[in-house]
Order: structure tokens, then C-alpha cells, then sequence
């Protein structure tokens, strides 16, 4: 699945080619490592080998798993997994070019924390003062962002519902994460550009096709309006979730989180 994924992404623009030589690395070190590994075996203890090869429950297993990786794509939650594994391996490799991406239709509470995770990290980094490299988000846009940044406030809300502090440490967390959006399309640029007086800023709402406000830019809700919806629906709701996606604009599957619970860190 890595080898498709990267050969569309390079085609788009969005990675740099490098990446074919990291992916087809690893596999062959496995094959040259398993290969003296079998040698070895053969060469010094033949009877293993022969054991080895003429196990039929040994090779029925691995027949077995070798479908199951082959059918793995079929699982939604799989090709999730793989994204985010695959971001994460390969991140450093995106150009931070979008081009013609797909609108994300859902998100997952985990992918959502693995995401703000890697905003933290690369906004920490200060090798290049207040500069980024927007491979440093490894492909995730501004839009994946927004998204992962009202679950967590979503999340938030049912945390700190029934403390006594619960005013004040909500306004906070919603002007910490209504800031993070505009810090990022401000500090963000291409890698080719870092470290130059006046660098490409990789992300921001204006849509370079049409030179206008990007419709999905222009649709985005703030944070302080998504708090003020989870006020209305109260920490009681026993659909809040459901209706927290719907607010956001991204499917409600099996892998959201359920009922009114918060997910715990």
C-alpha cells in the first residue's frame, strides 16, 4: 500500500520523489537479512530447514497472515491506521504542496490526538527561529487541523463539565486553540524556502486557483463557536458526539467516540 500512496502523492506534487528509495529500503534489507538468516540455517543444521520447509501448519500461518495484509485495505479503519503510520514514517518527505487533495470526510479521536501532537512538536522546533518546514506537519493541511482541534475542544467540554473552574479553563483552552490555525498559516512555509527574508507561506485561506477565499476556509468555524454549540448541547446529551460530527461536518462511524463520554488521555 505504501509504494501506490507514495507514487500518487509524488505525481501531485505533494512528496518528493526521495521517497521511493526510503520504502523500497526497508523491504530489502528484510529480504537480504532473512536470506542469509535461511542460509545459515541450510548450510548448518539442514534437518531445521528441512523441518522448516516441509511444516504445513507453519506455512498454512503464514499463508494466513500474508492474506490478511493483503486484505487489510478493506477495512476503513485499517487504511486510517496505515495513513497515520505512513504519515508518520514519511512525513519529513511531503513538499507542504497540496494539489487537488480530497476533502476529509471523518476523523477519528486518536487520529485527531496523533495530529495535534505532531503541530506541538513542530511548533517547538526552533532550528530555523520562527520559521517551520511545512513537511514537519507530515501532509496533514490546515483543514485536517481545524478538525482535530474541535474534537479535542469537544473532548475538553466533557472533562471539565461539573468543576468549579470550569469557565475559566475552557475560555483558556479556546484561545489557545483558536490562535493555532492563524500561527500556523503565518509560520509554516515550503522547505525549499527555509531560512530566505521572505519565504513561500506553504498554507493559507486564499485559494492560489482562484486567487479568493478558499470555500472551505470560508465555511470554518472557530473554536469559541463549536464551545458555545457544546454549551447548548450540554454534557447530559446522550448523542453529543453524534451531533458534535454533524456540527463539524465529518461522518459519525464506528470508531468515533460514543454517547456523551469523554475520551479519556
Amino acid at each position: 500500500m505504501g509504494l501506490p500512496r507514495a507514487i500518487r502523492l509524488v505525481s501531485r506534487g505533494e512528496m518528493r520523489s526521495g521517497v521511493y528509495g526510503r520504502l523500497l529500503l526497508t523491504p530489502v534489507l528484510w529480504i537480504v537479512q532473512l536470506s542469509i538468516v535461511l542460509f545459515v540455517i541450510g548450510y548448518f543444521w539442514p534437518s531445521a530447514a528441512a523441518w522448516l520447509e516441509h511444516n504445513g501448519t507453519l506455512n498454512l500461518g503464514i499463508w494466513v497472515g500474508v492474506i490478511c495484509i493483503l486484505l487489510s485495505p478493506i477495512s476503513k479503519k485499517s487504511r486510517a491506521d496505515f495513513r497515520a503510520d505512513f504519515d508518520r514514517s514519511y512525513g519529513r518527505f511531503y513538499t507542504g504542496i497540496p494539489s487537488n487533495r480530497v476533502t476529509r470526510t471523518t476523523m477519528t479521536f486518536g487520529e485527531a490526538e496523533r495530529i495535534l501532537d505532531i503541530v506541538s512538536v513542530a511548533l517547538q522546533d526552533t532550528r530555523h527561529g520562527a520559521q517551520h518546514p511545512v513537511s514537519s506537519l507530515h501532509g496533514y493541511d490546515i483543514f485536517d487541523i481545524c478538525i482535530a482541534l474541535k474534537l479535542r475542544i469537544a473532548n475538553e467540554f466533557l472533562l471539565l463539565s461539573g468543576r468549579p473552574d470550569f469557565e475559566a479553563q475552557f475560555e483558556e483552552g479556546l484561545s489557545l486553540y483558536d490562535g493555532v490555525p492563524w500561527q500556523i498559516m503565518g509560520t509554516f512555509v515550503v522547505d525549499e524556502e527555509i531560512g530566505q527574508i521572505s519565504p513561500k507561506l506553504a498554507m493559507g485561506a486564499i485559494d492560489p486557483a482562484t486567487m479568493t477565499i478558499d470555500k472551505r476556509f470560508a465555511e470554518h468555524e472557530t473554536g469559541r463557536s463549536l464551545g458555545d454549540f457544546c454549551k447548548t448541547l450540554g454534557p447530559a446529551d446522550p448523542n453529543y458526539w453524534r451531533h458534535v460530527y454533524e456540527r463539524i461536518g465529518i461522518e459519525y462511524t464506528s470508531d468515533s467516540p460514543s454517547g456523551n463520554r469523554p475520551v479519556r488521555p
